[in-house]
């Protein structure tokens, strides 16, 4: 029987014999706790209910320890059930069952005293009498979580949390990976580690301290002053220690505040409990740095990294992003080619470098380098971690240039090919595909020297339509988002869910026989055709099946006809010897039946002869 249905029996028996009627199954409304809460946990005093939520508290696991739950306002009838634990009393006429887990109450207040032997959680609810009937849904639960030691008061790894966020900030909910150069800015702090430091049950911990200090690395650390609750210089950063009571650091029953502006005195906007923030501050110094912080007892509560970065650029990482470029008309310039990365001498990368590379073309003559749309498309700083260069075309002028960026004595080279984009041939391929599943197509142009057409083109500059016959499933679409990637494209359609063979033709773009900015004259407005085979692996298996089902069919058949044909020759076989024996048999009688004869005609002789003898 269930711990519910144990409830209502005893509840029904109970509040039947105080005269309260019966219980019903109508619902009641769940509430903020204000009628039932912790009064004693941990060994200390909770105190009274409150509609703050004073509601959750926690025990200490032991033969003979309890916590005590307070319950006031009730009406007689109330009725207490307890799930994953018994009580041990019940004052004010609590009425008891059998198995310690539910108590209906009298009017009035009661102190009910739970059992907490053993670590775990054990959850009271309260359930209302109204005019004799016991609501079934509980108005009000609480959770007492009983630790194996003491939970209130004690830090929780668990229930802890700490994150490094940019700024100077006493919040933050997830970590931020911050890389910043070195430089030192005014009071301003790099990176802020805002600890929340609770203790088993969740609650702030005070009366601790936490320490933080730099492990490796360069900086510095600090947090709020100790001996003003203002905020203003002078006040803020003289420690590492965050100390109970002080705004910004653990806070005991002052709490802890901030204010809008933190250099200038005005009304606390929140209370920060609980919390503890440590600043991290540059000292012109590059590095990775590691902050450890620690409580008083020597426990580690938080461990985080953050990276000051040098101004000087010691190496510069070039990436063509575009190594295809346009270079039919002079002056034109191509977005984003090339993306360059600045790292220090510890290998951190640079958003901020001291100076920015310059950068030089291998050949004027094929195509220059400037960042003609900086701040637009391509960048001029690196506040992202890197740089992204454009270059320029000379105009008819194609083949491999080559680009050198210099910082000081650093250098690094990127090589870009120039390359026209009227392609002198279009090509289209694919390969076989199964029932239901995608096609691809691959298409691809080249310029009369045969490279591929500039990166990041649209296909629809040069591919007008599609059309299959065959029974696709799904046509593949010619789009202008479809880019170039080195000459190619790529489109899927989706095969039908059958075998079968499928011809796609490809209409290219243009005016038959008239050259355009995209493709020769012989090949504007042309076809290109291909075929794609189409298997089902599960159809074509049962068509084999069937054939090999109807060969061996076939097999059986010639091998019954043979048996056939043989049972016949041994039948007729089996008649030559029956009438060879019958033919047998009557030669044989027949001489039986002469020599009888010569046997009777020799005796009848010799009976003559015996007579004459004896005559």
């Amino acid at each position: 029987m269930s711990t519910k249905t144990t409830f209502k029996r005893v509840a029904l028996v109970t509040v039947a014999a105080l005269g309260f009627g019966v219980m019903s199954v109508a619902p009641s409304s769940a509430a903020t706790n204000v009628n039932l809460w912790v009064k004693v946990a941990d060994g200390v005093s909770a105190g009274a209910a409150s509609t703050a939520g004073n509601d959750v508290g926690g025990g200490i696991a032991g033969a003979y320890n309890n916590v005590t739950i307070g319950v006031t306002a009730f009406g007689a009838g109330d009725v207490v059930e307890l799930t994953g634990g018994t009580f041990v009393s019940a004052s004010n006429s609590g009425v008891l069952n059998t198995a310690k887990t539910v108590v209906v109450l009298a009017a009035g207040t009661a102190d009910l005293v739970v059992a907490t032997p053993t670590a775990g959680t054990i959850t009271a609810k309260l359930y209302k009498n109204t005019a004799g009937v016991v609501s079934a849904t509980a108005s009000e639960t609480v959770t007492i979580t009983v630790g194996a030691t003491a939970l209130s008061g004690a830090y929780s790894a668990a229930k802890s949390t700490a994150y490094i966020a940019a700024g100077e900030t006493f919040t933050a909910s997830a970590d931020a990976t911050i890389a910043v150069a070195k430089t030192v800015t005014a009071d301003t702090a790099t990176a802020s580690i805002v600890v929340r430091y609770l203790d088993g049950l969740g609650k702030p911990v005070t009366g601790d301290t936490l320490t933080a200090t730099i492990t490796s690395g360069p900086g510095t650390v600090a947090t709020r002053s100790t001996n003003s609750g203002a905020f203003g210089p002078g006040y803020f950063y003289d420690s590492s220690t965050a100390i109970s009571g002080v705004g910004g650091n653990i806070g005991d029953a002052r709490t802890m505040t901030t204010v809008a502006n933190q250099y200038s005195v005005g009304t606390p906007v929140e209370s920060y409990t609980g919390y503890a923030a440590f600043h991290v501050f540059s000292n012109n110094l590059p590095g990775v740095t590691t902050v450890t912080i620690k409580n008083v007892a020597g426990a580690v509560v938080a461990t985080k990294s953050l990276t000051f970065t040098d101004t000087k650029i010691a190496n510069i990482t070039a990436t063509v992003l575009k190594p295809l470029v346009n270079g039919d008309t002079a002056g034109a310039h191509t977005n984003d080619v090339i993306k360059l990365v600045f790292t220090d001498s510890a290998g951190a990368v640079i958003k901020a470098p001291a100076a920015y590379p310059t950068a030089a073309s291998g050949l004027a003559t094929t195509g220059g380098i400037s960042q003609a749309n900086a701040g637009s498309y391509d960048t001029a700083t690196a506040t992202a971690g890197f740089v992204l260069w454009g270059v320029d075309a000379v105009g008819a002028k194609y083949g491999d240039v080559t680009y050198t960026f210099t910082a000081g004595t650093v250098t690094a080279t990127a090589t870009v090919k120039f390359v026209s984009k009227v392609a002198s041939t279009v090509t289209v391929e694919a390969a076989t595909a199964t029932a239901g599943d995608k096609i691809t197509y691959t298409i691809t142009a080249k310029d009369s020297n045969g490279a591929g057409i500039p990166d990041g083109t649209p296909l629809t500059n040069y591919v007008a339509s599609v059309a299959t016959t065959g029974g696709i499933a799904a046509e593949p679409t010619i789009a202008a988002s479809n880019l170039s990637v080195a000459g190619v494209w790529t489109v899927t359609g989706t095969a039908p869910l059958i075998s079968t063979n499928l011809t796609s033709t490809f209409t290219l773009t243009g005016t038959a026989a008239t050259l355009d900015t995209n493709l020769t004259a012989a090949l504007a407005a042309t076809t290109k055709v291909v075929s794609v085979a189409i298997s089902n692996p599960a159809t074509d298996a049962a068509a084999a099946a069937a054939e090999e089902a109807t060969a061996a069919a076939n097999d059986a058949t010639d091998a019954a006809l043979s048996a056939a044909e043989a049972a016949e020759a041994a039948t007729a076989m089996a008649q030559e010897a029956v009438d060879a024996v019958a033919e047998l048999s009557a030669s044989v009688t027949k001489l039986i039946s002469a020599l009888r004869a010569q046997i009777t005609s020799l005796t009848n002789l010799v009976i003559k002869i015996q007579k004459k003898v004896k005559a």
